[in-house]
């Protein structure tokens, strides 16, 4: 896993041990959310929603359902789906990211209630937050620094619950 570092001059990626990055996330699903997760490659992707679908079963009693939108009419038909009570894997948008983003970014507030969780590779995050600005802000710029886990609080400011949770 990775995130994207955003101190002065780094602009680089730091590995995120999953285990940690799966607590953050189950946390997050607690309550209405969208998650931005980035991932190097798809081969980390896979271990890490299967890492992440296991903590948010267990530990967090929610289901997962994955969803691959590879174009807008894709996307469409997720949102046309009704809300479940579990938790949305949303892969693929990467491929279509310029055709969805615009898209993606007036969904945000229903894809927090849905309590998404939006895979992309980390390479694909600078496009999404120049084509769905809200999105990013309400996922993941609002914590004052890009990263994989989005919401109301840094995975900083969730160190006291990540600690309980290990």
């Amino acid at each position: 896993m990775a995130r994207l570092e955003s101190s002065p001059g780094s602009g680089g990626v730091a590995p995120v041990d999953p285990d940690r990055f799966a607590a953050a996330i189950t946390l997050r699903a607690a309550q209405p959310s969208v998650t931005i997760a980035l991932f190097p490659d798809y081969g980390t992707r896979e271990v890490l929603a299967d890492v992440v679908e296991a903590e948010l079963r267990h530990v967090g009693g929610k289901s997962v359902t994955r969803f691959d939108v590879k174009d807008a009419d894709s996307f469409e038909q997720f949102l046309r789906q009704p809300a479940m009570e579990g938790v949305a894997f949303v892969m693929g948008l990467e491929d279509s990211l310029s055709k969805v983003a615009a898209r993606l970014n007036a969904a945000r507030d229903e894809l927090a209630d849905r309590r998404a969780v939006i895979w992309l590779p980390v390479d694909s995050y600078a496009e999404l937050a120049r084509s769905a600005p809200d999105l990013v802000s309400k996922s993941a710029a609002s914590l004052g620094e890009p990263g994989c886990v989005g919401g109301a609080a840094t995975t900083h400011e969730l160190e006291p619950e990540l600690a309980a949770l290990e």
